[in-house]
């Protein structure tokens, strides 16, 4: 019996959606959808706000902090050297170990249960090279890094499971963003839940008034045990996880207080201009997060990327525009649910 093409013999046309693909097997096809759109082939939606929650943020309860203290109606000290974070408090901040010598580390953010993001700029070495999968581990549900917790799960990352922006640019730190798909889903405790992400009209509409928006992170002092992996780390930051609170910065004066780039479509900063409060070395890929005072849900709205020194005058500190990337990680969040 001649080989039959199962995607051009079909009786009734093309088999899938208009805008899928059509991969022939022996007996049968398989339809995806092509890229920008979601959907399961046989029926494909352009990915838009409308239909991204469905493959993002599909727990209920992103964004939900088991602390119920108020820590949005005073000021707290600089990043680094201020206010300790109880534990729960921030439950989807991430803690990235990459193992090679020396041992680094840095943050990202849970948005599903088995997805973090972080910066794409944090997973290569100094000379550009992709760091392996294999050497990375992530652990949720940390907040005392000096010290091991009940609260914490830890995962090491597998082979193609790290997504880099197409168009990271390393140069200047344009895309700099990056997915790190868990081997599993994790499990959803009060220490450990998924951050909701904010929409690009909501950042709109916080650049028009002096929004406060808070960013957590935290380094190490002394040695610890993790996954067998010796972390000898030593910094300016105490073990126990940091918040501090910064007011949001138009795009425009952002641009105009730097020589460095700064595209006002993809990144967006915070500070004062006496820049009191701000995350320092260490702190990359920490999460910028507001809440909403209806909810009570939290949501990101940028990773730390870089400033110019740590709490300096008339430096603000710049952050990766999280939202405008919702559909690139909407794309890559289908991708995995449909494996």
């Amino acid at each position: 019996e001649p080989y039959l093409n199962e995607c051009t013999a079909y009786k009734l046309g093309f088999p899938c959606h208009q805008n899928a693909l059509c991969e022939n097997t022996i007996g049968s096809f398989n339809c995806y959808c092509r890229h920008g759109y979601v959907g399961n082939g046989k029926h494909c939606d352009r990915i838009n706000a409308s239909n991204f929650d469905n493959f993002l943020n599909d727990a209920k309860d992103c964004g939900i902090s088991s602390d119920h203290k108020n820590t949005s109606n005073h000021r707290v000290r600089r990043i680094v050297g201020g206010q300790d974070s109880s534990p729960g408090q921030w439950p989807w901040i991430v803690l990235i170990i990459v193992n090679k010598e020396p041992a680094t580390i840095f943050s990202g953010v849970l948005v599903k249960p088995d997805m973090v993001l972080t910066l794409a700029s944090l997973l290569h070495d100094p000379f550009g090279k992709r760091i392996d999968a294999e050497d990375i581990f992530v652990s949720l549900g940390e907040n005392d890094r000096n010290k091991p917790e009940n609260n914490e799960q830890q995962f090491q990352i597998q082979t193609g499971d790290i997504y880099i922006h197409p168009e990271f640019n390393r140069t200047i730190l344009n895309n700099d963003i990056a997915i790190i798909k868990l081997p599993a889903k994790a499990k959803i405790t009060p220490y450990v839940t998924p951050i909701c992400l904010a929409q690009p009209k909501v950042i709109r509409k916080l650049e028009t008034i002096n929004s406060l928006a808070t960013i957590t992170g935290w380094g190490v002092r002394t040695p610890r045990k993790l996954n067998d992996i010796e972390l000898k780390i030593q910094t300016l930051f105490s073990g126990v996880l940091q918040h501090a609170e910064l007011p949001l910065v138009n795009n425009h004066k952002c641009r105009n207080a730097t020589p460095y780039y700064f595209n006002i479509k993809t990144m967006l900063c915070a500070g004062t201009s006496k820049n009191e409060n701000a995350p320092c070395f260490g702190d990359g890929g920490s999460p910028l997060m507001m809440k909403n005072p209806k909810t009570k849900r939290w949501f990101l709205i940028g990773l730390f990327s870089w400033s110019e020194g740590c709490a300096q005058p008339r430096s603000y500190s710049y952050f990766t525009a999280v939202a405008k990337y919702r559909h690139w990680i909407s794309e890559i969040a289908y991708k995995n649910t449909v494996k």
